[in-house]
């Protein structure tokens, strides 16, 4: 279906360096219906006035909604009185709560109200006033109690302002079905513009257009609070993000880039101490801008990312969905993580793996086994998950969580002698001469792909954690961003009878990140995909992955009922001009099976 500018129709239905390594892994890491849009488009009211980056709503709970929204006034230095209010119908007839507050410089003339005594599964609508002049309307949902037929969601990820149009956002507020939208992270990036920021080997051959008219702000890399809160607000001018945010409750987690690339607990690859001063007042900054910029609820006491203060419920949470899914919101990144391996020691890690397949011990910091989660969030995991009652438990994750194999590239049966030294030729030129030869020899070995560093992969003993965790709900799915390639996985536990099915994983397409596309420029992602999926079915002790798509951006939309959860991976064919076309991929995962199949 091919969509372009003008028309608002849609379906209901439908010598590697650190930072070079990360843009490697990232990739390593339908019918239509006219539907009627119920809200004020936001960039065409907020051209002028105070409202320039629109409403958002978020954190939905059956009684309570956070509705969001920015003042925007060239000569504010006091508080500005903002009036809001909230509505059971699009005209604004029927007011159901209002109330004031004010925007003010210390939030940034953010304004954010926690809007509670509403009613459970209900469509509300809402707006604000300030200086004379209203916003745009927007639309949100409470959430369900009591017995639930349905649920309908979408997840994305990825965001990159530089690197492509947001055609998925667009494409996702076309429907009108939708009970929340999922955003698992890197909403916005760190990097400056240009060669000098987020690059790939494409980019830097010039083969990559550029197609915004509008420059990445502020022109440098973001360290400081100002400069995370002026890159919020270059993204919330973006007329299809607005167009998602007032169209859609919000469910926000962050991953690295909301901070810096490669973040974990104490730092980050993209952090250099000497240059760029303190992690922690960094991390610090880019958290406080995530909290004003977006729908999130505010923490209830102390800092969230403290293990002593904050509260878990305030970070990790949890969305009930009645009595059909629980959503648990997981934080892979910010508050647990120990510092990655660097690739050499991951392959040592795992080149003792017995037969029954790729969980070895881990390597030991301190004494203790390396976290992804951290402990508490893990105790924390744990309980929400095998608490449910709920028919479904999904988990909003970020990094993947499958087993990466590295592709055996010497092996295998979908390269011609040409293919093959075109792609060794391609992985050399990523990652420095010999390359190419290391990760045949370690697909061979069946050993992970080099530089899953960064994702479960690499965290071995959190891994097989958390799928023992996953191994007690009884029908868990995992959502996963990170990747900007899509993936549907099955996930196995080890056991003396061989490998158990713990739960299906579906990583998620980025919204405009790159993949393999601009990475191995001689090998065709198809191809690339192809050798994933073809490793992994070599090795059928580890988690099998039935499905990768190394091309396209796009978005996941997840359906929900008693008997079953579909997932569709959503595909836009381009970022790069505001026509394109989508095509839909789908698969399903039945109650009790822990197992996804492809849908014809």
């Amino acid at each position: 279906m091919t969509r372009d500018d003008d028309h608002g129709h849609g379906p209901a239905g439908p010598a590697l360096s650190r930072r070079d390594a990360l843009r490697l892994t990232l990739a390593a890491g339908v019918s239509a219906t006219s539907i009627t849009m119920l809200v004020t488009d936001p960039a065409e009211a907020a051209k002028s006035g105070p409202f320039l980056h629109g409403v958002a709503s978020g954190d939905p709970k059956a009684g309570r909604v956070v509705i969001w929204t920015r003042v925007t006034k060239a000569d504010a230095s006091s508080p500005i009185p903002v009036k809001w209010t909230l509505s059971s119908d699009a005209a604004m007839r029927r007011t159901v709560k209002e109330g004031t507050t004010e925007a003010n410089a210390e939030r940034d003339f953010t304004v954010k109200v926690d809007v509670k005594g509403l009613e459970p599964g209900e469509t509300y609508y809402y707006r604000f006033e300030a200086d004379g002049a209203a916003s745009p309307v927007g639309r949100t949902k409470t959430l369900p109690v009591g017995k639930v037929k349905q649920l309908r969601l979408a997840a994305v990820s990825c965001s990159n302002f530089e690197l492509g149009f947001f055609n998925a956002y667009r494409e996702i507020a076309r429907y009108d079905d939708l009970d929340a939208v999922l955003h698992l992270g890197d909403y916005i990036y760190e990097y400056g513009p240009g060669l000098e920021g987020y690059t790939t080997p494409a980019a830097a051959l010039g083969l990559v257009p550029k197609p915004r008219d509008k420059k990445l702000e502020p022109r440098e890399e973001i360290i400081a609070l100002e400069q995370y809160r002026a890159r919020h607000a270059l993204y919330k001018t973006d007329r299809d993000l607005q167009k998602l945010h007032a169209r859609n409750a919000v469910i926000n987690i962050w991953d690295d880039h909301e901070v810096a690339n490669d973040a974990w607990k104490g730092g980050a690859e993209n952090h250099d101490p000497e240059t760029e001063g303190d992690y922690q007042a960094r991390k610090a900054a880019g958290i406080r801008a995530f909290y004003e910029w977006l729908p999130i609820r505010e923490p209830a006491d102390g800092d969230p990312l403290d293990p002593d203060t904050g509260n878990p419920d305030d970070l990790y949470r949890v969305f009930d969905f009645g009595d059909l899914a629980r959503l648990v919101m997981i934080d892979t990144r910010q508050a647990g993580r120990d510092q990655q391996l660097a690739a050499p020691a991951l392959i040592d890690v795992y080149s003792g793996v017995a037969p029954q397949g790729p969980f070895p011990k881990d390597v030991r910091g301190g004494g203790k086994p390396r976290q992804l989660l951290g402990g508490r969030q893990a105790n924390w995991v744990d309980r929400r998950i095998t608490e449910a009652d709920q028919t479904w438990q999904l988990i909003g994750n970020q990094v993947l969580m499958f087993y990466q194999a590295s592709p055996d590239i010497g092996a295998s049966s979908l390269l011609s002698l040409p293919q093959r030294l075109a792609l060794l030729a391609d992985l050399d030129r990523v990652g420095g001469a010999g390359f190419g030869d290391q990760i045949a020899a370690l697909g061979a070995a069946g050993l992970p792909f080099p530089l899953a560093a960064d994702a479960w992969t690499g965290y071995p003993t959190a891994r097989l954690a958390m799928l023992e965790t996953l191994a007690k709900a009884p029908n868990p799915v995992v959502l996963t961003g990170d990747s900007h390639n899509a993936w549907t996985a099955n996930l196995v536990q080890p056991s003396a009878e061989g490998p158990k099915p713990v739960a299906p994983e579906f990583g998620g397409t980025s919204v405009s990140s790159p993949g393999y596309e601009q990475y191995l420029l001689n090998t065709a992602p198809e191809v690339i995909a192809a050798l994933f999926v073809e490793s992994s079915a070599k090795r059928p002790t580890i988690d099998q992955l039935i499905y990768a798509e190394q091309r396209r951006r796009g978005f996941m939309l997840i359906e929900a009922r008693p008997k079953a959860v579909t997932v569709d991976h959503v595909f836009v064919s381009t970022v790069f001009d505001r026509t394109y076309v989508t095509e839909t991929v789908r698969f399903r995962v039945k109650a009790g099976e822990r197992a996804a199949r492809p849908v014809d």
